[in-house]
């Protein structure tokens, strides 16, 4: 299945959206994001550090940012939801590919959501490199990276026409 570049636009921000939703790149955060720290200490749940408390008024400005993008949920829906690996603490598993997290519950099987988001995630590396850093050979990163779009460019579609569906007045189907 051949993916038009506005599909893969769309795909790329729908992927952007939920690594912006992880790495809580919102205004006026200043804390450590979970992948961020993820990559520091190499999976293992970073120590917890003692900070002083901000003021309230910081903590109602970073409410009133800190809202959802409206597309999130679909993006969830395909990639489905991250979470810590809880088998090994130190990102030395198989179950989470060293990486220290999992993804599950989307319409994207997980390896194929992993290579989706590195793809956008290391996107100042070269190809090799995402494969390298996920573990795998060039083509078997390339391979689950085709397939991963070609899954979420069907889902989209079939979003698209169920939204199309609904979009109808309840009369507009009825031959009177």
């Amino acid at each position: 299945m051949a993916i038009s570049p506005r599909m893969k636009q769309r795909i790329d921000n729908l992927t952007g959206i939920y690594l912006n939703a992880l790495e809580q790149h919102q205004a006026g955060w200043n804390r450590g994001t979970p992948l961020g720290a993820l990559q520091d200490y190499r999976g293992a749940p970073p120590p917890r550090a003692t900070s002083s408390k901000p003021d309230d008024s910081m903590i109602h400005a970073i409410g009133q940012i800190r809202s959802n993008h409206a597309k999130l949920p679909l993006s969830v829906f395909m990639l489905g939801k991250f979470r810590i690996c809880t088998r090994c603490g130190s990102g030395g598993c198989d179950h989470c590919s060293n990486l220290g997290f999992t993804l599950g519950g989307g319409q994207l099987k997980p390896e194929l959501a992993l290579s989706l988001l590195a793809s956008i995630y290391y996107n100042t590396l070269s190809r090799q490199q995402i494969a390298d850093q996920l573990g795998l050979n060039l083509r078997q990163y390339e391979n689950r990276l085709v397939r991963a779009r070609e899954r979420v460019a069907q889902e989209l579609e079939w979003v698209d026409r169920l939204s199309s569906l609904l979009a109808v007045p309840d009369c507009a189907c009825i031959d009177h």
